[in-house]
């Protein structure tokens, strides 16, 4: 699964921190091992379980709005099941 995240903490799991951390832009983790987590939890916490995450950034240039994309690709692996939950929150499904 997969989906090409937007800029200035604007993502689902992102505002979800914000709002049970009463947390700001400067609070969110910036490590990738901690934002992993993060995604994680919120997938789990709706019911899809994430077996494993990974971003891959891409060499072409983004714009700098807050709804232009972030510069990388989300990859989700989830179990079959939950694959239609997944695809509900806007990812993709990748062949």
């Amino acid at each position: 699964m997969s989906i090409d995240p937007i800029q200035c903490l604007g993502n689902p799991w992102e505002q979800d921190w914000l709002r049970r951390n009463n947390g700001t832009w400067g609070d969110y983790p910036q490590e990738w091992e901690a934002q992993r987590a993060i995604i994680t939890d919120y997938y789990a916490r709706l019911g899809i379980r994430v077996l494993a995450a990974r971003r891959d950034w891409w060499d072409r240039p983004v714009c700098e709005a807050c709804s232009c994309p972030a510069g990388y690709t989300l990859y989700l692996l989830v179990p079959d099941e939950d694959v239609a939950d997944i695809v509900a929150q806007e990812f993709e499904v990748v062949p």
